[in-house]
């Protein structure tokens, strides 16, 4: 099946969780938390000391040779000490998952080099994900009533990032991440042919937008940075949907951030979006699942659920 094709699975072992466990007691006694700099400058090498097989596993991913979605398994969360999911974002950022943003942060430097927007969640490197009330119907992460779309992550920017991680503290309701990529030959040359040519105009999705930033750091780049979104959001951004190899090119969508495109540009990206919706699948992760997505060949989303602001979700 096409979702095997494109997951691999790692299941921590009790010795991997515990080699584990004890770095991060090393850690969390030395660094204030995942942002402080000391911890960033070091966090590659500190990275050598995770488990050995799961290190080997993610050399496939990480070279594009593999499968496009890595997922580890099987880290224990102790639900009690993180405590009540919150209610916004204006509390102090993972206080009670420390512990599990720095593993976040070092399986992913494992990877590549971590790094956040200046414009999003004040410029976190590990964003909160959860319900806020009176976001209910907007297409950000803490939306819950709408369908978060098929998309490339940051879309809009030339340097988004390579890979993105999504770690779950908990999922009470099962909810599915989708995932998505496309059958290359159920398109035609033609339309293939078209998807390459810079005739689409994206814009820079809600999540960059001032409202949603608490103005933590609110310093002169950060200005200087907003306001170059807020010119992206006025007057658009030419792209092209697939770049690189022609015959397994890279991706850059997000539709519901995109203009209307025109004629045949129109057709085939209707057919490119017909073909991603038809190979969608989901995955439920888990407390403690941590998934790594190539953002350069895997779209992502989210199913819609019912959000109770109960501490719980």
């Amino acid at each position: 099946m096409y979702k095997e094709e494109m997951v691999k699975v790692v299941t921590l072992t009790n010795s991997e969780i515990d080699t584990i466990e004890t770095l991060l007691y090393q850690i969390e006694n030395l660094y204030e938390n995942e942002s402080d700099p000391r911890f960033l400058e070091q966090s590659q090498q500190l990275a050598t000391k995770l488990p050995g097989r799961v290190l080997e596993a993610l050399i496939p991913f990480k070279q594009r040779t593999g499968e496009e979605i890595f997922v580890i398994s099987g880290f224990p969360i102790d639900q009690e000490k993180v405590g009540l999911t919150p209610l916004n974002l204006e509390t102090n950022p993972n206080v009670s998952t420390k512990k599990e943003c720095f593993l976040f942060c070092l399986l992913s430097a494992a990877i590549g080099d971590v790094f956040g927007w200046a414009t999003q969640q004040d410029g976190r490197f590990v964003h909160d994900i959860f319900p806020i009330k009176g976001h209910e119907q907007e297409q950000i992460s803490s939306g819950s009533d709408e369908v978060i779309t098929l998309h490339i992550e940051d879309a809009f920017h030339e340097h988004r990032a390579d890979f993105i991680g999504l770690m779950c503290i908990r999922n009470p309701k099962e909810i599915n991440t989708t995932f998505s990529k496309p059958k290359l030959d159920a398109l035609s040359a033609e339309h293939r042919e078209l998807l390459f040519h810079q005739e689409y105009i994206i814009r820079p999705d809600n999540s960059h937008l001032e409202k949603y930033n608490n103005g933590l750091f609110d310093d002169g780049e950060i200005q200087a940075a907003r306001e170059k979104v807020n010119e992206e959001m006025s007057k658009g951004i030419k792209f092209a949907p697939f770049f690189g190899d022609k015959s397994r090119p890279f991706l850059r969508l997000d539709c519901y951030f995109m203009d209307e495109a025109q004629g045949e540009y129109a057709s085939a990206l209707n057919s490119l979006c017909d073909n991603l919706e038809v190979n969608t699948f989901g995955l439920a992760l888990k407390a403690g699942d941590i998934a790594f997505v190539d953002n350069y060949r895997i779209l992502h989303g989210r199913c819609s659920f019912n959000a109770l602001y109960d501490g719980n979700d």
